[in-house]
């Protein structure tokens, strides 16, 4: 009979647990590239095991409120994400970028956030996203970056591309396009009949012949017309949820305009804004008292090249009780003649008016610092002297009114300044300065930024390779521990395989080769793994071949993965996220012995996203249900810190982030640990920091004095030893049960 282990509450054996406190020399450990991650996790990543890296939700670069322009037209970001769940969903779409290109997408992203940025420009055009969303600005030496909201500064040029010229493939007969345009304006749009109230008589005689060439019947009054039931019935049809109910401050393009041919759109707009503008000698001013329908109409002008001035004003009339806010879009100048040209009015009108332009539209900032710098380099290169002559005998240009200390300058002196100097600067600066006067974009200067709090739902959509999309007019934009673990793997292990499944089509190879990637030996996959069916053949096929050899394969990320069922039915039939877990679930209790037989490490990169209607317990989960929880004998999630910032010679650039590391599962070590540590951007995480600012907060810190004369690795065993003795005075000095 085997005895009964006896209770033993009170013996006390030194550091019992002692076991748990030292890293396991059974099991061998893929390193992190930081020494404190490596303690936290036990050792490293376990080789032959499941980890999971799980990204901090603010690192999503979402948006919200914002228009983005589709196949189907200019479509509100909001609106489309009503028919997706939270997270990553499939969503293949082609997506406006700029005149010249398109982008194509594969994943739409939505979420829960607390916090917003919300930044506006000088002529009116505004963007709400998350910290980390991108936008593109123009920097002082002329060159386009991409910079996130938390970044922006007041005064910072961000760029906006007019005349993308991307419109839906809706068409239908122009006539009623005109007709929606006076609807629009100064229709009655409510239970009874429709009624036009307009008394100008360039208007009547356009709203008859729309109505006309429909085949509709009406009756007019002095003061307003009047159809038969048969015209709303007809309305109702294409257009019926948008007319209930849609008073002034609530009026907004009809979707069925929006997603129509650029032919259609310009038909509604002449006739839109013919009813509600005025035209005097100081330009075009469009005035309506809905928010929504100003900012459509604003997108709807800028893709087609216009770039309005949006504004906000407050009127009182008499009877009023308190001030009524309108919302204006002014054109001036080229912008006024440009209008004139591609949407025209139906208003009796000159286009001559002679209109000045005072708007800063078609400046280039910065570009004519640049450009006098440049000219000083070369005058002084030439031996150029006062009489205009050079040290060889040439004449320089005469540059004029160029000498006026502008900052900015507009396109057209700019190419009449490089047509003097046509051979004289540098060929990189003239090229440099060619491709902004061909890009067509729009230096808009950021005049407002604030936060906004509360809960937000913001939106995203992935866009493999440069990751750019139209965003309201604007250019917008955790896999770093995985290449780190790749680097680390390939030095271990200089047999070893290395398999890395990039499913969001971002992966940068001549980044991760400069933070020490070894890109010759990764293996990155013929085929672009689309489901969790995919992944699964692939995992198969790798233990297939590993034939005991160390593997690493590395997953990014598993939220960008659907399913074979969610990939084969409509968006709008079904429900999403329920097969996906099954799918998972199986395919781990299948795989995860094979894995560890075969001698295969698996780090899947995850995301967290918010649980709706939770008010105790976790508030955040990720893609793919439990089963990642359940197999997965690491789980680390990574929460962003803040950020590193530089000053040199008075510029102040961000160059770095710091990253705290939470084990909130681990089967190899006890869980629970933390981690703090950098990463610096071209380089990767910063291991001695790390190694010195936790042997500082630990009580046991480095001497300022001997920090630059320390090396690596007497840094790394006062590391060691203090962590193990740390760990091990908090284990239990009894055993419960005897041996």
């Amino acid at each position: 009979m085997v005895a009964r282990a006896k209770l033993q509450s009170t013996t006390a054996v030194a550091r019992v647990g002692s076991y748990f406190a030292r890293p396991k020399t059974k099991l061998r450990f893929a390193k992190t590239g930081c020494l404190v991650l490596d303690l936290a996790l036990g050792g490293g990543w376990c080789e032959g095991r499941i980890a999971n890296i799980v990204g901090d939700k603010s690192t999503g670069k979402c948006v919200r409120d914002a228009y983005i322009l589709t196949e189907k037209g200019l479509q509100l970001i909001d609106d489309i994400g009503q028919q997706f769940p939270m997270g990553a969903s499939r969503w293949d779409q082609v997506l406006g970028l700029n005149n010249k290109s398109k982008s194509e997408t594969t994943h739409f992203y939505k979420e829960r956030v607390r916090e917003t940025i919300k930044f506006q420009t000088e002529h009116g055009f505004e963007l709400c996203g998350t910290a980390k969303h991108k936008v593109q600005v123009l920097t002082e030496d002329l060159d386009l970056e991409m910079r996130r909201l938390d970044e922006l500064q007041l005064g910072d040029h961000v760029v906006v591309a007019p005349a993308t010229n991307v419109f839906g493939k809706v068409s239908f007969d122009r006539n009623w396009a005109g007709l929606l345009g006076f609807l629009v304006a100064d229709g009655t749009l409510s239970s009874g009949p429709l009624i036009i109230s307009n008394q100008k008589q360039w208007a009547r005689g356009k709203i008859f012949e729309y109505s006309r060439a429909l085949g509709l019947e009406w009756t007019a009054y002095e003061t307003h017309i009047r159809y038969l039931k048969d015209a709303k019935a007809r309305v109702e049809k294409y257009f019926c949820k948008l007319l209930d109910g849609m008073t002034a401050p609530h009026k907004f393009v009809p979707p069925g305009i929006l997603a129509a041919s650029k032919e259609v759109q310009i038909e509604f707009l002449r006739a839109l804004i013919s009813c509600d503008s005025d035209i005097t000698s100081s330009g075009l001013q469009y005035v309506t008292a809905s928010r929504r329908l100003a900012r459509e109409v604003h997108m709807m002008l800028l893709n087609l090249g216009i770039v309005a001035t949006f504004q906000e004003s407050k009127a009182k009339l008499e009877h009023w009780d308190s001030p009524r806010t309108y919302y204006n879009l002014r054109l001036s100048g080229k912008r006024y003649d440009t209008f004139f040209n591609t949407v025209g009015t139906l208003r009796p009108v000159s286009k001559d008016l002679s209109i000045k332009d005072t708007s800063s539209y078609l400046s280039i900032p910065y570009i004519g610092d640049r450009m006098r710098s440049a000219v000083t380099k070369v005058r002084n290169r030439t031996g150029w002297s006062k009489n205009g002559r050079t040290s060889d005998g040439r004449n320089f240009p005469k540059l004029g009114l160029f000498c006026r200390k502008d900052p900015g300058m507009t396109r057209d002196f700019c190419e009449a300044v490089l047509a003097k100097l046509d051979g004289w600067l540098d060929e990189p600066f003239v090229e440099k300065c060619q491709q902004l006067l061909n890009s067509n974009y729009v230096f808009e200067k950021v005049v407002d930024k604030q936060l906004v709090q509360g809960k937000q739902i913001v939106y995203d959509v992935h866009v493999p390779g440069h990751h750019l999309f139209w965003s309201s007019g604007f250019i917008s934009h955790n896999t770093l521990l995985a290449i780190e673990a790749c680097a680390n793997f390939a030095m271990q292990h200089p047999k070893g395989k290395i398999y890395y499944r990039e499913v969001e089509s971002a992966f940068d190879n001549d980044y991760a080769e400069a933070l020490g990637m070894p890109i010759s030996r990764i293996d990155f996959g013929d085929d672009q793994l689309d489901t969790v069916e995919d992944f699964f053949e692939d995992m198969q096929r790798v233990i297939a071949k590993s034939k005991g050899i160390p593997s690493l394969y590395v997953l990014d990320s598993l939220d960008a993965l659907s399913d074979r069922a969610e990939m084969a039915r409509d968006i709008d039939k079904g429900t999403y996220g329920a097969n996906k877990p099954k799918q998972l679930s199986e395919m781990f209790r299948r795989l995860v012995r094979q894995m560890q037989r075969a001698n295969v490490t698996l780090i899947v990169i995850s995301q967290v996203r918010s649980k709706i209607g939770i008010s105790f317990g976790r508030n955040t989960t990720r893609s793919g249900g439990r089963a990642l929880d359940f197999y997965s004998s690491q789980v680390l999630y990574l929460q962003h810190l803040g950020q590193i910032a530089k000053t040199i010679k008075g510029i102040k650039r961000p160059t770095g982030i710091k990253v705290r590391g939470k084990i909130d599962k681990n089967k190899v070590a006890l869980p629970l640990r933390e981690a703090g540590f950098s990463i610096l951007f071209g380089y990767g995480v910063n291991d001695r920091a790390a190694c010195i600012e936790w042997l500082k907060q630990n009580k046991s810190p480095v001497p300022k004095k001997l920090i630059p004369k320390t090396k690596l690795a007497e840094l790394h065993k006062k590391v060691e030893d203090r962590w193990w003795e740390i760990e091990s005075s908090f284990l239990p000095t009894k055993r419960k049960y005897a041996q």
